[in-house]
């Protein structure tokens, strides 16, 4: 199966929206869970295990390499356009433990065995030059069914974004020691403005990325594609939205990473989904 391009335009960008009230959510039910981030939010200090029910929409990407995603709504999985490859591709929906092939308990909460779907078309963004525009869809071969343990996170459509400046990293990746994490691990990571990030760096990066920094010397290895997301209150309720993309670091790490920023990427993502839904 080969990967699609795609290039239509985009028109939204961090902090620069619309009109309050015109904004929308991509998908009605999103960002919903169990547990929310304060039951992992009470340390700040490096990686550690996700809870079990706080990531419903976190999904594993199988392929030519194993990376991170993010369920948008019930056909279509966000991740970083180097994960796309041209063999097949399918994605693990449910996952935390993944050396475990029984239903997954933690904390006094079970869910059952992750299940997997092959992926049917791969859209990557055209203009992804192997740093910038590193965005990509992969549409599923079946609908898939929501639960409290399976859940798509919100993104925010045409409506002005705050400054975020705590972002959560899951992904399958390294923890802080450098072993490999069999469950979910979940990290804080600073935003840190353009400015200060193009000096540190040496170099120029776009509205179209954010650059970031772990708290208290986080590893950087981990799964590209995972998502960066924060909580916020919409219409009332706390849920959970997506606002970055984790790429793949560099090496050596330098303790700073330029992720790909969602929010300037809704508009593509959204006429993208459109044109290929079934």
């Amino acid at each position: 199966m080969t990967v699609v391009t795609s290039g239509i335009l985009v028109l939204s960008c961090l902090l620069i929206g619309t009109k309050e009230g015109s904004g929308h959510l991509f998908e009605p039910i999103c960002g919903y869970s169990r547990s929310v981030f304060g039951y992992e939010g009470s340390q700040v200090s490096g990686v550690q295990s996700a809870h079990i029910l706080s990531h419903p929409w976190m999904v594993m990407i199988i392929g030519s390499e194993t990376c991170g995603g993010s369920l948008i709504n019930s056909q279509f999985v966000l991740t970083s356009a180097d994960c796309l490859s041209d063999g097949h591709m399918k994605v693990r929906l449910g996952e935390f433990e993944t050396t475990n092939s029984r239903d997954d308990c933690s904390s006094g909460s079970c869910i059952p065995t992750a299940y997997e779907i092959d992926v049917d078309k791969k859209i990557r963004h055209r203009d992804f030059d192997g740093s910038k525009n590193d965005i990509g869809l992969l549409r599923l071969a079946k609908t898939v069914q929501y639960s409290e343990y399976v859940m798509p996170i919100c993104l925010l459509v045409n409506e002005q974004v705050e400054y975020i400046r705590l972002f959560k990293a899951t992904s399958w990746g390294h923890t802080e020691h450098g072993r490999l994490g069999s469950s979910l691990q979940v990290a804080t990571i600073e935003n840190i403005n353009r400015r200060d990030c193009n000096w540190s760096l040496n170099s120029t990066h776009a509205v179209s990325q954010i650059c970031a920094r772990g708290l208290h010397r986080v590893e950087c290895a981990g799964n590209p594609g995972g998502p960066l997301s924060a909580e916020r209150y919409y219409e009332g309720v706390l849920r959970v939205f997506q606002f970055g993309v984790i790429r793949n670091a560099p090496s050596p790490c330098t303790g700073l990473r330029v992720h790909t920023n969602v929010t300037h990427f809704t508009t593509w993502i959204s006429q993208v989904v459109n044109t290929f839904k079934y």
